[in-house]
């Protein structure tokens, strides 16, 4: 798409709003088709967020969405991004949805796509008919080089384990340098913060030639307080994005109504 328009291509350290303004020209109707700049994956950039937001305020176990924060965030994220006509008539078009992985794997209209970083491991005969390539994810102004919060595969040895000891020998070998260089060349992305563990990422992978080093361009969001409300508050954090996209919705009218169903949500979970 950004040769086919002749957009330059994004690069590491880009702001929100440098992307934002990238996307705009990419976000166009060419031959009866709908091309559309830059889409994030709707749960992972709320659950990752870069102000290491909680969902649930870990003091008084209240929904924290109507803040000047998640304010910023979702204006970002989805509404901006939809403020051409032609991502609005994208979303008619898909029934009333946001553009998501079809539209950057099969349909090839989207430019842009904040998603996790092993797309290309999880889905690889989709990525091989791409000509792409990955760079950092955008950053706020006031806070550089923050990327997203780590979105880890989490192992412990449980109060269940017959062997405690072998279990815990297992996870000792899992973060060992050996295994992570080995995990990180066949491009699992290491936890190990070692540099040539991290030089080593997706050497043996099929896309060794891509711009790998970007998945270590910015810095870790700190983890968000995590609750037991999460998964229930998360629908009502959801739940507007398509409409404020459209404009069917105030932003600020939006968060309220999410935070009332957020709280109404934890309300109904501790009545269990």
């Amino acid at each position: 798409m950004f040769q086919r328009f002749g957009v330059p291509f994004p690069t590491d350290g880009m702001t929100w709003q440098q992307t934002l303004e990238l996307a705009r020209k990419l976000t166009r109707n060419d031959g009866g088709k709908q091309y559309t700049g830059l889409v994030v994956s709707p749960t992972h950039v709320l659950r990752m967020n870069q102000f290491s937001l909680p969902y649930v305020d870990p003091k008084n176990e209240r929904a924290t969405i109507n803040s000047d924060l998640w304010k910023k965030m979702y204006e970002t994220y989805y509404t901006e991004p939809a403020r051409d006509q032609v991502y609005k008539d994208r979303i008619a078009a898909l029934n009333n949805k946001l553009p998501y992985k079809d539209d950057f794997l099969k349909e090839q209209s989207l430019a842009m796509f904040v998603y996790l970083s092993d797309l290309q491991s999880i889905l690889p005969a989709e990525m091989a008919n791409l000509d792409w390539d990955i760079v950092s994810m955008p950053v706020f102004e006031e806070q550089p080089e923050v990327g997203s919060q780590p979105y880890p595969t989490l192992m412990s040895v449980t109060n269940m384990a017959k062997n405690k000891d072998a279990a815990m020998e297992v996870l000792k070998f899992l973060v060992s340098e050996e295994y992570q260089t080995y995990a990180a060349q066949n491009a699992t992305v290491p936890v190990l913060q070692s540099a040539a563990v991290q030089n080593a990422l997706g050497q043996s992978a099929a896309f060794k030639d891509k711009n790998l080093k970007a998945i270590f361009y910015n810095k870790l969001a700190p983890l968000s307080a995590k609750s037991k409300y999460d998964n229930a508050v998360e629908k009502a954090y959801t739940k507007p994005l398509v409409d404020i996209s459209t404009g069917k919705l105030d932003l600020n009218s939006a968060l309220r109504t999410a935070e009332e169903e957020a709280n109404l949500a934890i309300a109904q979970e501790k009545a269990k």
